[in-house]
C-alpha cells in the first residue's frame, strides 16, 4: 500500500466512522423514543383501567342495591391491582432498555475509536515501510551507478593496478575538481 492509496483511505475511514456513530445514534434514539411510548402506554392503561372500574361501580350503584355494588368492587379490585402491577413492570422494563441503549452506544463508542486508531496506525505503518523501502531503493540504485562508473573506468584503461596499488591513467594538463584540487577529473 503505497501513501497515495492511504490518502484516499483515510477519507473513507473517517466518513465510515462518522456513519457508524449516526447509526449508533440513531439506534438508542429509537429505543429511548420506544421506552417513552411504552411507559406512556402503560401510565395510559392504568389510567383508563381506573377509570373504567369507577364509571362502572357509579353506574351499577346508582341503579342497584349496596349488596351488588360491594360485590363488584370486590371483583374489580383484584383488576385494577393486576393492571397497576402490569403498568409498573412495563415501566421497570422501559428503564432497563434505556440503560442498555446507553450502554450499547457508549460500547459502539469505544469500539469505533479503537478501531478508527488502529487503521490509522496501520496506514503508517503502511506508510513508514513505503517511505524506507523507497529510501533503500535510492541507495542501491546511487551504489549501483557508482559501480558501473568504476567498472567503465576500469575497461577504458583509465584506472588499473599498478603492483598492489590503484592507478590512474590522467593527462597533464586534467582538470582539478572545485571543491577540492587534490583529486584530478577523469574523462572517458
Amino acid at each position: 500500500m503505497n501513501a497515495d492509496e492511504i490518502k484516499h483511505l483515510s477519507p473513507r475511514l473517517v466518513a465510515l466512522t462518522e456513519l457508524l456513530e449516526e447509526r449508533a445514534r440513531q439506534a438508542v434514539t429509537e429505543v429511548a423514543l420506544g421506552s417513552d411510548q411504552l411507559q406512556s402506554t402503560a401510565r395510559s392503561l392504568g389510567l383508563a383501567g381506573r377509570q373504567l372500574a369507577d364509571e362502572v361501580v357509579g353506574a351499577i350503584g346508582a341503579q342497584a342495591q349496596e349488596a351488588a355494588r360491594q360485590g363488584l368492587r370486590k371483583a374489580i379490585d383484584p383488576c385494577s391491582q393486576g393492571l397497576l402491577q402490569a403498568v409498573a413492570q412495563a415501566e421497570r422494563a422501559a428503564a432497563q432498555l434505556q440503560s442498555q441503549g446507553v450502554q450499547l452506544l457508549q460500547a459502539q463508542r469505544g469500539l469505533l475509536w479503537k478501531g478508527s486508531l488502529a487503521l490509522l496506525l496501520g496506514a503508517v505503518l503502511a506508510m513508514a515501510g513505503s517511505g524506507y523501502v523507497a529510501w533503500k531503493s535510492a541507495q542501491a540504485a546511487a551504489q549501483a551507478e557508482f559501480s558501473s562508473s568504476v567498472l567503465r573506468a576500469l575497461q577504458s584503461g583509465v584506472l588499473t593496478q599498478c603492483g598492489n596499488v590503484l592507478c590512474v591513467k590522467a593527462p597533464r594538463n586534467a582538470g582539478r575538481y572545485e571543491k577540492n584540487n587534490d583529486y584530478i577529473l577523469l574523462r572517458e
